[in-house]
């Protein structure tokens, strides 16, 4: 997993997994559930393998 702090726009920010990627809001504020669960979807991963 990878993270590139500048690839997005303001305080947010790319993950990648391979060649699938997210979009991380602001790492300061809290991530709320669903979001974890959408954005491990995306990387296909599973939260608890985090």
């Amino acid at each position: 997993m990878r993270l590139d702090e500048m690839r997005g726009k303001g305080s947010h920010q790319t993950i990648y997994q391979g060649s699938a990627f997210t979009i991380l809001r602001n790492p300061k504020d809290e991530l709320r559930t669903g979001t974890l669960h959408a954005m491990c979807k995306q990387l296909g991963i599973k939260s608890s393998d985090l």
